[in-house]
């Protein structure tokens, strides 16, 4: 992994700043000594350019009068100039009638070398020509003057620029504190700042943020407070949810009682009331109660996360649900009836039998309404497991929900029952309960009724 390196702002443009200002200077300098080298060669050459000239037409003269002696005095003469290094001058023919070398002076590497053609003056042909050579000691010496010149002011340059940026840093610096101090503010932890607040943009961040620290923690008290009281409100409407939700999952059982209690009354009046009767009123009635003894444990079960599952067969469960209801649904003109495949599950039983405990008591409620405007309708649940789908759909024809309430109806706190009827937690808690199992619940419309799917 690559070490990733933090600089400050002062710090970035102070480098970027140098860089730039070397960069600039290093191109102009170049540029610079390039154009000033080339034009001081060129000065020194025109120089010595101006040196033959000034004998040229001398020489021409004499060598149309046959002097060639003459011509090579007047081409000796040129050394005199300290710059001149060497002379010489040939004839068109190539014959060199004079060769004259200075004597004493510097190398001629590196020397200047200019010619110059001499034309008769009467036909214009070409004579003859002077080669030159000039010392390029005082160019050298311009160069260096000029390089070093050009260096010390690069130099300069860079010190006043790099003096100028550090300036610029210092002037930065109270940004860099007030970014640290601002980096370890929290609500609650007062921040102090140890530069002095002058009557400046850095003064004015200063005060700036002083007054939102205060803004905040002011508004972070209220919130919290706010907290505090909707946590103590959460807490009661917690526990009146829990006090309904048990109401509401003991209606069935109860309603099975009394619908139990109401048979043996009729069965005893008539003389129908015989041990077999009795005993399965009572074991109808054990069933019921102990569904509700564990109601307060299965809502703990909920509300307390768990590991303590178990394996078991769904159609074990389902059958024990169906028969507590049985006869409690029957003598409500409801036909409730369960088949299929059984399967194995892995996870917490009595959480399940919950599940479909609501699930057909959600039907329930809706048939019954659904007589209120049909009383000749006869009621039907019916249960069917999957063992390839690894399934379980409760369908009923209690004529189903509207399509803007079938969206919600998982929703916490959601009920299309009347005041009373229900806190709207029952088919939330069977989602929660569910997806717990690793499983899915989804609620649908049939063409007469709701269909419940749990899916494993």
């Amino acid at each position: 992994m690559r070490n990733k390196v933090n600089l400050s702002l002062s710090t970035k443009i102070l480098a970027s700043f140098i860089f730039a200002v070397v960069l600039v200077f290093a191109i102009m300098s170049v540029f610079i000594v390039k154009t000033v080298k080339a034009n001081m060669y060129n000065s020194e050459k025109e120089k010595a350019g101006i040196i033959l000239d000034s004998i040229s037409s001398e020489i021409g003269m004499s060598l149309f009068l046959g002097l060639t002696g003459e011509a090579a005095g007047k081409v000796k003469e040129l050394l005199k100039n300290p710059n001149v290094l060497s002379v010489r001058i040939s004839l068109s023919d190539g014959t060199v009638i004079g060769r004259f070398d200075s004597d004493g002076k510097e190398s001629f590497d590196g020397a200047i070398v200019v010619k110059k053609d001499i034309s008769d003056s009467v036909n214009g042909q070409k004579q003859a020509s002077i080669e030159l050579l000039y010392s390029n000691k005082n160019y050298l010496e311009l160069i260096d003057n000029f390089q070093s010149a050009t260096l010390k002011f690069l130099l300069i340059a860079v010190v006043i620029f790099t003096l100028n940026l550090l300036f610029i840093k210092y002037l930065l610096y109270p940004l860099s504190v007030i970014a640290s101090k601002m980096r370890e503010y929290s609500p609650g932890k007062k921040v102090e700042f140890d530069i002095v607040e002058n009557d400046n943009e850095i003064g004015s961040i200063i005060s700036s943020f002083k007054a939102m620290q205060e803004n905040i923690d002011i508004y972070s008290e209220k919130v919290m407070q706010k907290e505090r009281e909707l946590f103590n409100q959460s807490k009661l409407k917690s526990m009146a949810d829990m006090i309904n939700a048990v109401a509401h999952h003991w209606r069935q059982p109860l309603a099975g009682i009394g619908a139990l209690l109401e048979d043996l009354k009729f069965a005893y009046r008539y003389g129908e009331l015989d041990e077999a009767y009795l005993e399965k009123s009572v074991s109808e009635s054990r069933i019921l109660l102990s569904s509700m003894s564990k109601t307060i444990d299965n809502f703990r079960y909920f509300f307390m996360a768990t590991d303590e599952n178990e394996k078991f067969g769904i159609e074990g469960v389902v059958k024990e649900v169906c028969a507590a209801f049985e006869m409690q649904y029957a003598a409500s003109g409801i036909e409730l009836e369960y088949g299929g495949d059984d399967f194995l599950l892995s996870g917490q039983k009595e959480l399940l039998k919950e599940v479909l405990v609501n699930l057909l008591s959600n039907s329930k409620d809706a048939i019954e309404d659904k007589k209120t405007k049909e009383p000749t309708l006869r009621g039907r649940i019916r249960i069917w497991m999957s063992a390839a789908e690894k399934s379980v759909i409760c369908l009923d024809n209690g004529g189903g929900i509207s399509d803007e309430n079938l969206d919600r109806v998982l929703e916490p706190y959601f009920t299309t029952k009347g005041q009373g009827k229900g806190v709207g937690m029952g088919l939330f808690m069977s989602k929660c309960i569910i997806e717990n199992m690793g499983g899915t619940l989804k609620i649908s419309n049939t063409i007469d009724g709701l269909s419940a799917k749990i899916k494993f």
